[in-house]
């Protein structure tokens, strides 16, 4: 089966934006700021590899995600990833090699639970395993250019997720975020394979003045069963920003992270961002 072209893949997900806005479908990344509102979003990032500069500018990877309020306390939550890994390297033989790979990510299938006028909700959330293995290189940037949702692209893989919330609103303009949940790794490979947990938190501040929002705070990864592992090999702590702007129904955004500890922070210098979310009726 040929892989489709990234110009094939970026102007399918363009169209579809184009015409789930016709109907109610957030993103399921915590930077972007979207409220409860029935949502569209889509987000570029572009991460800088420590001593690689040899990523051509369209090398890529596109979070495609939405949100359905079915009520005042069910939000249904669904997410498409995406990369494009244009990459050239010297090897013994030839003196410029180029891959290019693009491949389609995990689906994410997903649910959100609040109470009434609570300031606790919950997460529930599972990715289906429908990468492609034989796409290594792109797979791989994909991964680890949001290691929050590495199993996004990650080979042979289900991944079981819940998260508890608490949101906090301090004043009229300033809210804070606790997020803490385990996120499961079932290895679906006929070699079969280890099955992992990891601890998933996050702390953040909201500052939001009519049109304008400013997110920013620290996230971080702990494997929970390898004890044989000393701590930064078993967690990873990254620190991010995110601003964006309400525009009529469209608010577009930029994002900017980068790793603080862990094994990340030896081969990934940041990750940039730019997204876009449209509110639906």
């Amino acid at each position: 089966m040929k892989c489709p072209s990234f110009y094939s893949v970026l102007v399918s997900i363009i169209i579809l934006i184009t015409l789930q806005i016709t109907s109610p479908l957030s993103a399921q990344s915590i930077w972007l700021d979207q409220d409860k509102n029935n949502f569209i979003a889509i987000e570029f990032l572009k991460p800088e590899f420590t001593g690689y500069d040899s990523y051509s500018f369209f090398s890529s990877v596109i979070f495609l995600s939405g949100r359905h309020a079915v009520n005042e306390n069910i939000i249904l939550i669904g997410e498409l990833p995406f990369a494009h890994c244009n990459y050239s390297y010297y090897n013994w033989f030839y003196w410029d090699t180029e891959i290019s790979e693009t491949v389609f990510g995990n689906p994410y299938l997903g649910v959100e639970v609040y109470g009434h006028e609570s300031p606790v909700f919950g997460e529930f959330g599972l990715r289906l395993p429908l990468t492609s293995y034989d796409k290594y290189h792109a797979t791989s940037f994909g991964a680890f250019s949001d290691y929050d949702r590495f199993e996004a692209f990650a080979p042979d893989l289900v991944s079981l997720s819940a998260k508890g919330n608490y949101l906090h609103k301090y004043n009229q303009f300033v809210s804070f975020r606790l997020r803490l949940g385990p996120t499961l790794w079932i290895n679906t490979s006929r070699s079969g394979g280890d099955t992992e947990l990891r601890l998933d938190y996050a702390g953040q501040i909201l500052y939001k003045y009519k049109i304008v929002s400013f997110l920013t705070g620290i996230s971080g990864r702990f494997l929970l069963d390898s004890p044989n592992l000393d701590f930064n090999e078993r967690a990873t702590h990254q620190f991010s920003m995110a601003g964006s702007v309400g525009i009529g129904s469209f608010r577009p955004g930029i994002y900017f992270r980068t790793p603080i500890d862990g094994n990340l922070y030896d081969f990934l210098d940041y990750v940039f961002g730019l997204n876009l979310g449209v509110q639906l009726p």
